[in-house]
């Protein structure tokens, strides 16, 4: 590991107070970089945080434009726009037949899984074209 691969790197990472979200986070922060991450889990993210005091974080869903904009906006207030984006949230969508699916939850697991990645690319890409560079990279699941 070279602690310093990623120094001075202004990194974003949604979903990251646990699983591989967390992992990348922290990974980031371990090789130097300036990481901020956003989860909707606020006890996990308090956790994290508390574990990892060079990261900070927002509590917040990317399944939310209003929330994504904060989430940015909270990360700029102490490092420069990120010009690393990891998207990692995602969300097992209803299982029912699907007459039973609620239309609620079908949005959400939209709102969330695709979406959601669309908000945070939208907020990042701008300052990246400033910075004339930026890395994005989105994750799927095939959870079950």
């Amino acid at each position: 590991m070279n602690a310093n691969r990623f120094q001075g790197e202004s990194v974003l990472v949604t979903g990251a107070a646990s699983s591989v979200g967390r992992l990348i986070a922290e990974r980031f922060a371990a090789e130097g970089g300036n990481v901020h991450i956003c989860d909707v889990q606020e006890a996990a993210l308090r956790e994290t945080l508390a574990a990892n005091p060079d990261i900070r974080g927002t509590v917040g869903s990317v399944g939310k434009p209003d929330d994504v904009c904060r989430i940015f906006a909270e990360a700029r207030t102490w490092l420069d726009p990120p010009t690393i984006l990891v998207n990692t949230v995602g969300i097992g969508g209803p299982r029912a037949p699907i007459e039973d699916v609620s239309i609620d939850d079908w949005l959400e697991s939209f709102g969330v899984n695709v979406h959601g990645m669309f908000y945070c690319i939208r907020e990042a890409v701008p300052a990246m074209k400033r910075a004339g560079r930026g890395v994005i990279l989105n994750f799927s699941s095939g959870s079950t």
